[in-house]
């Protein structure tokens, strides 16, 4: 039977480390504690694509790359980076479409506004932040499939 230890340790680490990096990162730049981006989704590197990158390159590792849970593991992750590159960016650059409409309303009230159009939270991810965290989770996956 396979320790499945392994798998939990991946995807822990594929989506944390990835979080707490962005987290020091805004840290240092704002020269205070950025908590809010330990949960804040967006950015580099995407954590998503981290964790499901490492959850198959996991799976392939421990149980081959013919194996069907390794195929579907890599289908889902498959999926999650379309959707971070694709829907969740085309939806983002929308809201930012629908924010300056609102502002060039007579009664938009700017000080009473919460931004819908952060580009942070809603504009999906770059090929470039994908790339990152697919390599992120892939270098995780190899060191966590070495140890457990």
């Amino acid at each position: 039977m396979q320790n499945s230890a392994a798998y939990l340790i991946a995807v822990l680490l594929g989506f944390g480390l990835p979080q707490l990096l962005k987290a020091v990162y805004w840290s240092v730049r704002r020269r205070q504690v950025a908590w809010r981006e330990l949960f804040a989704s967006g950015g580099m590197p995407s954590s998503h694509s981290s964790l499901v990158t490492a959850l198959a390159v996991t799976t392939v590792i421990k149980l081959g790359v013919t194996n069907p849970v390794a195929v579907l593991a890599g289908v889902g992750a498959g999926v999650v980076i379309y959707d971070s590159t694709h829907v969740r960016r085309a939806a983002g650059e929308q809201s930012i479409a629908i924010e300056q409409i609102l502002r060039q309303h007579p009664t938009y009230d700017d000080s009473s506004h919460t931004s819908i159009a952060t580009p942070y939270l809603t504009r999906g991810h770059t090929p470039a932040e994908v790339v990152a965290g697919m390599a992120f989770g892939a270098i995780v996956a190899v060191v966590v499939s070495a140890i457990w």
